[in-house]
């Protein structure tokens, strides 16, 4: 029978007020060709807002898929693959390939078949096509899925790009596609907020002018963590707006 999914699944994330990442997003931008990204940092470091971020500010079609450990299955992950790229895609016909999807758990054929499909569907898709495996680290290590994702990185050399978010490395032989140039990286590091971004998240989020000494001091408290600089406006949310530069 057909697999059932929540849209919320396959439906990017609305970006709120988001502080413009310029020197991230130049990294992402600078050579289209590139067909492979890797965000890899850890919780709430901002892997999913830089991406959605980039691709509203290119105005790309991306298929986002949120990854969990029940799409580990072959067929689950080509049923939540074809809902992402029929909603990012409207005008491209997919209901014969999305038909294909069956639940088979353990099914070493219906790995191969789905793999034959990628090929098929490839071809359908424009090449600017994004595609997004938000929370990568979510299939285990021995997932089938993994054998659908390696053959959609071939696929995508010569068509459209795939982002990779995760709290991890991805489990895949990239070396050949690194030497070749074909992969950007931003690692957890990179993704930290430095002393002037700080500022401009507070203004923006909460209109509250921090100094850069100030700035300063809540880098080397967070290390840059996006979610340590969430935390600290909801501790000053949580304060009379008198109190914020004592608190700061």
């Amino acid at each position: 029978m057909p697999l059932r999914l929540d849209a919320s699944k396959y439906t990017p994330p609305k970006l709120p007020a988001v502080v413009p990442r310029n020197r991230l997003i130049q990294r992402l931008q600078a050579d289209p060709g590139q067909h492979l990204v890797l965000i890899v940092g850890q919780a709430a470091q901002g892997k999913s807002t830089l991406a959605a971020d980039y691709l509203t500010t290119k105005s790309l079609p991306a298929a986002w898929l949120h990854l969990d450990p029940g799409d580990a299955d072959s067929a689950k992950f080509y049923h939540l693959l074809m809902h992402a790229l029929a909603h990012a895609l409207p005008d491209v016909s997919l209901v014969e390939h999305l038909a294909q999807a069956r639940i088979s758990l353990g099914n070493t054929a219906a790995s191969v078949r789905f793999e034959g499909l990628l090929e098929s569907i490839w071809q359908r898709l424009p090449g600017h096509i994004h595609i997004v495996l938000d929370g990568l680290e979510q299939l285990p290590k021995n997932a089938p899925a993994h054998k659908l994702i390696e053959r959609m990185i071939h696929l995508s050399a010569g068509k459209g790009r795939i982002l990779m978010l995760s709290r991890r490395k991805p489990p895949y032989k990239l070396q050949h596609w690194v030497m070749r140039r074909q992969v950007v990286t931003i690692d957890n590091d990179e993704l930290a907020f430095t002393a002037g971004e700080i500022e401009v998240y507070f203004k923006l989020l909460y209109g509250f002018d921090v100094q850069p000494a100030c700035a300063a001091s809540i880098l080397n408290v967070t290390n840059g963590w996006a979610g340590g600089l969430v935390l600290i406006g909801q501790a000053l949310n949580r304060k009379p707006r008198r109190q914020w530069h004592d608190f700061l």
